[in-house]
């Protein structure tokens, strides 16, 4: 986990309100922090990189078609070494370990 994630966790957890309560049992802006925290999230595991998926060759040639996957949405028209998926933004790790 990202050090920026763990941060996020932490803001969480410790977000208390003036009672001393926990947002989610107190606040009424509980459901929008909530989801705040979920897009933020989100952004964050999409910028840490992730593998790309290789599709195996086929005996049917295709212009058309790529060899790469995102591995976040699955979408086939990555160029080799590109940063970020063109669909969902995820960030792309191409190297072969």
């Amino acid at each position: 986990m990202s050090k920026e994630l763990e941060a996020l966790n932490r803001l969480k957890t410790f977000c208390l309100s003036e009672t001393g309560m926990p947002y989610k049992m107190y606040s009424s802006s509980a459901p929008v922090i909530e989801e705040d925290a979920s897009i933020v999230e989100q952004a964050l595991k999409r910028n840490e990189p992730k593998k790309i998926i290789v599709i195996p060759p086929t005996t049917i040639p295709s212009n058309f078609r790529s060899d790469y996957l995102c591995p976040n949405c699955n979408h086939e028209c990555l160029v080799k070494y590109q940063n970020y998926c063109d669909i969902c933004g995820q960030r792309l790790d191409w190297e072969s370990k």
